[in-house]
């Protein structure tokens, strides 16, 4: 997910240079993970508790939530939407 975000944003400003360092300096610092059976579960409760409290969130959101839940991360956005998840979140924005 986090390839699919920073890749189509990158792609979308058509940001070559940006795109070459993410591949060959960031990227490689990552490691891929399987989303599990148990993912989606939490995911499908995530979304939930979401909308009885109002908010709708995307099916992509839930799971970049669900995801740093689960490995007790800290997911870097300006999106006030995760404000909804007992997550730590940093918006390096505003750094």
């Amino acid at each position: 997910m986090l390839l699919f975000e920073v890749m189509r944003g990158l792609k979308y400003k058509k940001a070559l240079q940006q795109i070459e360092i993410y591949q060959t300096k960031i990227r490689p610092l990552f490691q891929s993970i399987a989303i599990t059976s148990v993912d989606w579960s939490h995911a499908e409760d995530l979304w939930v508790s979401c909308v009885e409290k109002g908010r709708q969130l995307s099916d992509i959101d839930l799971l970049l939530g669900v995801i740093t839940i689960k490995f007790d991360g800290v997911l870097v956005s300006a999106d006030n939407d995760f404000s909804i998840f007992n997550i730590k979140i940093e918006n390096w924005r505003e750094k």
